[in-house]
């Protein structure tokens, strides 16, 4: 069918509605206008002047030749079986990108374009980006970015803001861009305030934590995030079932013929909505009927304006009886739409095509499948049609979206209807016979539009990995979208290939993190347990962890997931347990820059404090706060340091509040308040335990900050409350004077970009308690303290970055070869001495199987000197180098013999040198 899109004469991106063309000169188009009262009776205007003789086609291609002075009109065909809202919500999408092309488009001799509405400056957007502490820098990748929105990155932060003058649909895109574009860094979306719905309610399924602002003006807040409950119930109150059904009634004995002829013929499905009846041959409607009050129109072939590809079509509108030459020819014009379908003639229309083509059996689902089943989006005003909704042969609910080529939205709207389908589960579960109690699959069918291409876009990686955990998804690659030939169902979680990212990074760290481990294991020759888990916890542990593992076994505190190839508490295990207590001692005399601390006693894992004096445990909830690890730290005059180590290997994100995300708590107007505990001690529903028995005692054992600046709700609702907690036991170890100080480290893979951004972030606020203090721990700093040849495996094993583990080794070689320093002698081409001088470490720079580099700074600037690797491995005495700068060649001798040096230099560097050891020992290096 021919469409005119009626846009917005004073801004270009923004579509106001769609009509859609009468096939002859008479009656009037339909429309579809979101918001009637912007555009509409423009709009209508524009129709009313057309001519009695003027066929409708004719004049839709008028009005987009007409020059825009009261509203802007493009003219296109469509599909002619879908509705105009669904059509209005894709081709919203198509404008805003035509005019972000043409805005960017380069004439040439110095000229622009300026297109209106499209506003190029991004001055007012980085003040936003600024009001949420964000990055104000634009970011650029390599690819073109919508003008739509206004993008600002740095190495940690993304900040995606939308322009005030979007609608609905190009708001929705910021969430979907940022998504794409963000790799590990934390994202926040800037959207006027009218345009947050869809994506508060999609932020709680998305991982990393997305941030949401809302803003009015210069004004900007953060709404309480939605909780996952929330979420679902906003889509509780949209009603479910089949669609009413354009019932034919007495209507259809005037066409019983036609009717009777559909029932029997190959191929035609039937397809029944609110306001009419239509039938489908391989994905093309040949016939349809819309029944009145008093009549009943029957359009028979292919509705299209463009006739010298068709058929001409057959319409009537009936008062009655049909005449049998009438029912004649719209069986004809049906049967040769039909035809020309099946035959190839008409191979158009092929998303649709694939629809009819497919067959649940090929997707692994019962043939019970429902094809567009009415659902809703948020943000929407109509219903939106789930493509497939079915289950599978245990029982299981899928949501099946088909697509074919690119499709920004893709994984966002999958998501939508996977959230309608949980709030609408026992209906669901009775209208598909469903019986299994798992959440719903979502099944992403798609296909290339050419042989070999990418069936996804570079978009859609990035979104789909970052689903919420408990949101299964799995692609379906079809190879001939026509005949739905060539039908591969992937293995959950698996990414068709070929694919690209709009980064053209990597994964997220976590996702990249599993795979590796999965792959790293298999590689091992070990058979996971559903591709995820080794056959037992012990399987997955290095033989000095095993020890410690038994205990928590014992204690009833080893986790229940321990054997996953990404368990924390394995990661935490395999890293810390094989630690003796001078290795220990190192670590606690680098983090408190103490020389007197030691570590005598084993740590504990999994601590948790048996008096309770947070007072968390109750007897509907017998949760309390437990350490991943605790060191007790011994400093002179008697005193002991409580080091509270909480380890991360791929989580997303800290433990929120619970009391927050319950449903239970009606106080949560106090989570929006900003300052700790939302600045009431008195009325937060944590503190008060969720209202059980008896309170909490976090703002006890915490005391008051020493600064409150000021933030967008509680300081403690998201996953700061982990970090508070694990806080406010240390101290209360202090409290009761089982320590006299305490401190808190974070332990994970250095490249967990995402989890050190949150650390960093929540640190920030807790460093204002006195008491205690925080600090970091890379995993790859105590894996170095491991054997060589276990912190080689344990390094590769968890993606930790072994070229600093062969400059640390490095390190160690020459701190032990020159423990008190060096002579540098420089020598002239003849041999004789140049200078001398005192260093008190060589720092290595770089290394590897061959060599060692290390970095000295001179006078004139920093030199690299690259040495043989077996002359500190095999050798003793003096080391020479040739000189980098000699010309002439000539050398440099380094040697730890200091008595050619003057007295001062030969009494300090000693003492200098231990002293920088003891400051940044070996397993920290590269030395600054």
């Amino acid at each position: 069918m021919l469409i005119a899109l009626h846009i917005d004469v004073s801004d270009w991106s923004k579509l106001l509605g769609v009509w859609v063309a009468p096939a002859g000169s008479s009656g009037f188009p339909d429309c579809f206008y979101p918001d009637p009262v912007n555009g509409c009776e423009i709009g209508r205007g524009r129709m009313e002047v057309k001519g009695e003789t003027v066929p409708w086609p004719a004049f839709f291609w008028r009005l987009q030749n007409a020059s825009p002075y009261s509203a802007c009109w493009s003219v296109r065909e469509v599909d002619d079986d879908v509705s105009l809202p669904e059509l209005f919500e894709s081709l919203a999408v198509d404008v805003a990108n035509s005019a972000d092309d043409l805005a960017d488009g380069v004439p040439g001799d110095g000229f622009t374009i300026a297109v209106p509405g499209v506003k190029m400056s991004s001055s007012n957007a980085s003040k936003l980006a600024a009001a949420i502490g964000g990055p104000t820098d634009q970011f650029k990748p390599t690819q073109r970015l919508s003008t739509l929105c206004h993008f600002f990155a740095d190495e940690h932060r993304m900040v995606v803001v939308a322009r005030s003058d979007v609608d609905q649909t190009a708001a929705d895109l910021a969430l979907a861009w940022g998504l794409a574009y963000r790799g590990d860094r934390q994202l926040s979306v800037v959207l006027p305030a009218n345009r947050a719905t869809p994506t508060r309610v999609r932020a709680p399924w998305l991982v990393p934590p997305i941030r949401v602002f809302v803003y009015d003006g210069d004004e900007v807040s953060e709404p309480l995030p939605m909780t996952e409950h929330d979420s679902i119930e906003s889509f509780r109150s949209r009603t479910i079932g089949q669609p009413k059904v354009a019932a034919l009634g007495d209507k259809s004995g005037w066409v019983q013929s036609v009717l009777d002829w559909a029932d029997i013929a190959p191929g035609v499905e039937v397809i029944e909505r609110k306001s009419y009846v239509s039938w489908h041959v391989a994905g093309r409607q040949v016939l349809k009927m819309i029944p009145t009050a008093k009549r009943l129109t029957v359009i028979a072939g292919v509705d299209s304006t463009k006739p010298e590809n068709w058929d001409p079509v057959v319409k009537v509108i009936l008062q009655g009886h049909a005449e049998d030459h009438v029912q004649h020819a719209i069986v004809a014009a049906a049967a040769r739409a039909a035809s020309a379908r099946l035959a190839g003639i008409d191979s158009g229309h092929h998303e649709h095509k694939m629809q009819a083509a497919l067959h649940p059996e090929q997707l692994g689902l019962e043939s019970n499948w429902l094809r567009e089943f009415p659902a809703w989006r948020p943000g929407s005003t109509h219903s939106a049609f789930i493509d497939f909704l079915a289950k599978d042969q245990r029982g299981r609910v899928h949501v099946v979206e088909t697509k074919i080529g690119d499709d920004t939205m893709l994984v966002l709207q999958g998501l939508d209807y996977w959230l309608w389908s949980r709030a609408h589960v026992n209906e669901t579960n009775r209208i598909l016979g469903a019986t299994s109690k798992r959440l719903p699959v979502i099944s992403y069918v798609v296909a290339s539009t050419k042989p070999g291409g990418a069936a996804i876009s570079m978009y859609t990686a990035a979104q789909v990995e970052a689903l919420h955990r408990d949101i299964e998804w799995r692609f379906v690659v079809v190879d001939k979208p026509d005949t739905a030939e060539g039908v591969h169902p992937l293995e959950p979680y698996q990414l068709p290939q070929p694919h690209r990212r709009a980064d053209g990074g990597p994964a997220r760290w976590g996702v990249r993190l599993h795979r590796h481990l999965v792959q790293h294991a298999i590689d091992a020759g070990v058979t996971l347990k559903r591709s995820r888990s080794f056959g037992n916890a012990e399987q997955g542990l290095v033989p000095a962890a095993i020890p410690s593992y038994q205990q928590l076994l014992a204690d009833g505190a080893a986790h229940t997931h321990i054997a996953s190839v990404q368990s924390s508490q394995a990661f935490a295990l395999n890293l810390l347990a094989p630690l003796t207590t001078q290795e220990w001692t190192a670590i606690a005399q680098h983090h408190l820059q103490d020389p007197t601390a030691r570590v005598t006693e084993p740590v504990v894992f999994e601590y948790t404090d048996p008096i309770g004096a947070l007072g968390e445990a109750t007897h509907a909830s017998p949760h309390a706060t437990q350490v991943d690890c605790l060191v007790k730290i011994q400093l002179d005059r008697g005193r002991t340091h409580a080091l509270l180590i909480e380890v991360k290997l791929s989580e997303d994100a800290f433990s929120t509040c619970s009391a927050y995300s319950s449903a239970a708590n009606t106080r949560r107007a106090i989570c929006a308040q900003p300052g700790p505990f939302g600045s009431n001690t008195q009325g937060c529903f944590q503190l008060a335990n969720h209202d059980r028995e008896h309170r909490r005692t976090y703002d006890e054992m915490l005391g008051q900050p020493t600064d409150e600046p000021v933030t967008f709700g509680c300081w403690f609702r998201d996953g700061a409350n982990q970090a508070m907690r694990n806080a406010a036991l240390g101290k209360a170890l202090i409290a009761r004077g089982d320590v006299q100080s305490a401190s808190m480290m974070l332990m994970a893979p250095d490249d967990h970009t995402a989890i050190w951004e949150q650390w960093h972030r929540h640190v920030s606020l807790l460093s204002l308690y006195k008491g205690i203090t925080f600090a970091d721990l890379r995993a790859s700093l105590v894996v170095a303290l491991h054997t060589p040849e276990q912190a080689e495996a344990l390094s590769a094993r968890y993606l930790l970055p072994l070229d600093l583990l062969a400059v640390r080794h490095a390190q160690q070689l020459v701190d032990a070869r020159f423990p008190d320093g060096v002579a540098l002698t420089r020598l002239n081409p003849d041999g004789s001495v140049s200078y001398r001088d005192g260093i008190a470490r060589l720092s290595v720079f770089h290394a590897d199987a061959d060599h060692i580099t290390f970095l000295q700074p001179y006078p004139a600037g920093p030199i690299e000197h690259r040495t043989p690797r077996s002359v500190w491995e095999h050798n003793t005495g003096d080391i020479t180098i040739p000189d980098p700068q000699g010309d002439p060649p000539s050398s440099r001798t380094i040697s730890a013999d200091h008595s050619n040096l003057d007295e001062q230099t030969q009494g300090e560097l000693p003492g200098n040198a231990h002293l920088d050891q003891q400051r940044s020992p070996w397993w920290t290096a590269p030395i600054n």
